[in-house]
């Protein structure tokens, strides 16, 4: 559940540089690892020295004439479509983020977060549970989730996975992906998945959120799956 995660992001009092990248990561357990890895200085800024002191320094525009000028002696084009100004922020991103202190609190009760594995029923009351154990307020968030748990028939055989989520930034609440059960590995990739979007119509240009929920279908893995049933 985004939601829900996001919720522990802020009860951690994560600091504010990782607040847009760790949700955007959600659903890529190695990806949230490596930026909370940053956040507690692990690795180095192998750029040279130039750059990286214009970095540390937060002076985006010495960054990028630099940036530039080296594009220019090499007679390099755009990196993958990319100006000096997009490479000098992602510079200037990984900098602050490596400068950020991360609570070794907060990356233990992520990390033991990523781990939480249960079916959907048993969901509200783990997540109680964790939130009780670790001091985390999911607040409004758990209702919510807690809410669409109920609905979910005990013939579906869902599960809830703290790691799980949707690499699309529009998605704000429930998650999902639907296997066949029987045989998961026989169909490479799920049948269907979709989830709450909230976000998607004002990432398209709308003024406020708009209440969405939906969900695609892989038409030709739903076919096979028929006939393996059958």
């Amino acid at each position: 559940d985004q939601e829900v995660f996001e919720a522990l992001l802020k009860a951690l009092n994560v600091p504010q540089v990782l607040l847009p990248r760790l949700p955007k990561a959600f659903g890529k357990p190695e990806q949230v690892r490596a930026l909370m890895g940053l956040a507690r200085g692990e690795g180095t800024l192998d750029f040279p020295p130039d750059i990286t002191k214009a970095a540390e320094n937060g002076d985006a525009e010495a960054l990028v004439c630099i940036i530039q000028t080296r594009m220019n002696e090499a007679n390099l084009p755009r990196s993958g479509g990319r100006t000096a100004g997009d490479i000098a922020a992602r510079i200037l991103e990984r900098t602050a983020l490596m400068n950020a202190p991360m609570d070794p609190h907060a990356v233990e009760v992520i990390a033991d977060y990523l781990k939480l594995s249960c079916d959907v029923v048993s969901a509200p009351r783990r997540l109680d549970e964790f939130g009780k154990a670790h001091q985390v307020d999911f607040g409004s968030a758990l209702d919510a989730f807690s809410r669409f748990c109920r609905t979910v028939p005990a013939k579906l055989h869902a599960r809830f996975d703290g790691s799980f989520g949707r690499a699309l930034d529009y998605y704000s609440g429930i998650v999902f992906e639907v296997e066949l059960m029987d045989c998961p590995d026989a169909i490479d990739g799920p049948l269907i998945v979709g989830g709450r979007y909230d976000g998607l119509m004002e990432v398209l240009g709308a003024p406020a959120r708009i209440p969405a929920v939906g969900f695609a279908t892989a038409q030709d893995r739903l076919e096979m799956a028929q006939e393996m049933v059958s």
